[in-house]
């Protein structure tokens, strides 16, 4: 490497330079790189073959989900990865990486992810894995999609990104220590998330259990002529749900958005029975067709009509009084049902998973309308005893929640020194 490509890429780096080695891009350590993925839609998957990894496959440790995709082997032989196999995403969840091992079982990619061979002569693949899992990393990477302007990079972009290369000796040894550090940091952020999973697990069967049997049953339930509905208190009533409300569109055409003015509540802001104000987006609601918009109300609940949300819901609270409906649906109750019980009827497994998850399979995407939600079975007890029901959940629910909360900040606090440890490493700060 020459004196002026040398410092070109040094002065294009995050890390610092190696005392045993220098800053180079990522093409100079691979035999094979900038390889694009295979573009086959859905229609291609079948039972089994060769398993193809898409971007939505990797989480953020690079580690596979245990569910996947199969294609053919021969629609995707030349997509076929080796041992040591580097991929990296272009598109979507940028600089999402994953490091292929032949334990995974014959693997193929997709086309928003790049493959790099990498030269096992001069680079212990784990560490260029780690690399990617840095501080140092994701600034480069903020850096490059503002120069490129467009939420993407491209093959030659990542094949030029400069990276610290020790000696070999070096990097395995790197490589050895975070292999060991990070699986006690794992090991605790895994503890933690299936306590959280217990936690949901314990809430759901709260909700579950409190809007069929409800508080004051004393064992007297009653066996229902559905099949699909779970046993419920015997005094209660059976009722479809398009004789107790009033469902209504959001809009079908985005608006101007703002960074300040009226919320508008997108499925993205709707998760499991509350509104996230996460990615929220805004409107000058007088600019919006009148006839069109609907104008939320506190108690009303948006339930996502399409795409991965679809059959989420969300209460409408004081806070959102006045927010506008995104491209949703809106409902809207009526006496005798309380609308707040309604909310946690719709988080219940008897109507998520009996009836509008079902309802939601489509062949291109999940998809639910107006008139299936309404033709949804609930049921019914009195509007006294649902205020008793929705009291006794807020109390018992919000516990469950601010535990996981607690847990969550805790698991958020193991991942930023997971990154520091990675970053500390990688960059030769660690003694």
């Amino acid at each position: 490497m020459s004196t002026t490509i040398r410092k070109y890429y040094r002065e294009g780096s995050f890390f610092n330079i190696p005392k045993d080695g220098d800053i180079m891009p990522l093409k100079f350590v691979c035999t094979e790189y900038s390889k694009y993925g295979a573009n086959l839609s859905a229609d291609n998957y079948v039972g089994e073959g060769s398993r193809f990894i898409r971007t939505t496959d990797i989480d953020d440790d690079g580690r596979l989900s245990s569910e996947g995709v199969f294609i053919d082997t021969e629609l995707v032989s030349e997509y076929d990865l080796k041992s040591g196999d580097f991929l990296i995403s272009r598109s979507g969840t940028l600089g999402r990486s994953y490091l292929y091992n032949i334990n995974h079982g014959k693997c193929s990619y997709a086309g928003y992810l790049v493959r790099y061979r990498l030269n096992e002569t001069i680079v212990n693949p784990r560490f260029i894995f780690y690399t990617t899992k840095t501080f140092q990393f994701f600034k480069w990477l903020d850096y490059s999609v503002i120069e490129a302007t467009i939420g993407n990079i491209n093959g030659e972009k990542y094949a030029n990104l400069p990276l610290p290369i020790p000696s070999l000796a070096n990097q395995n040894s790197i490589v050895d220590r975070l292999d060991k550090e990070l699986l006690t940091i794992d090991s605790l952020i895994n503890m933690k998330n299936h306590l959280i999973k217990m936690i949901q697990e314990k809430k759901q069967a709260l909700i579950n259990y409190s809007v069929t049997i409800g508080l004051n049953s004393n064992g007297a339930v009653k066996k229902p002529d559905l099949t699909w509905l779970p046993k419920y208190s015997k005094d209660w009533k059976v009722v479809k749900l398009k004789y107790l409300t009033k469902i209504r569109y959001g809009l079908s055409q985005p608006p101007t958005y703002l960074d300040a003015g009226t919320p508008f509540i997108r499925a993205t802001n709707v998760f499991r029975g509350r509104i996230s104000p996460k990615d929220m987006v805004y409107v000058d609601a007088d600019l919006l067709n009148s006839s069109k918009k609907v104008v939320l109300h506190e108690g009303d609940i948006i339930i996502v009509r399409s795409g991965a949300y679809t059959a989420d819901s969300a209460y409408i609270g004081k806070e959102y009084q006045g927010s506008i409906a995104g491209f949703d649906m809106v409902i809207r109750t009526s006496h005798p049902l309380s609308s707040r019980f309604l909310a946690y009827v719709l988080l219940s497994d008897y109507m998520l998973n009996n009836q509008l998850i079902p309802m939601r399979v489509r062949a291109a995407q999940p998809h639910l309308n107006s008139e299936e939600v309404g033709s949804t079975t609930i049921l019914l007890p009195p509007l006294d005893e649902q205020k008793t029901i929705v009291d006794y959940l807020e109390k018992n629910v919000e516990h469950h929640d601010n535990l996981i909360e607690k847990i969550g900040f805790s698991i958020q606090l193991l991942r930023e020194k997971r990154t520091a440890v990675i970053s500390a490493a990688v960059n030769g700060e660690l003694n």
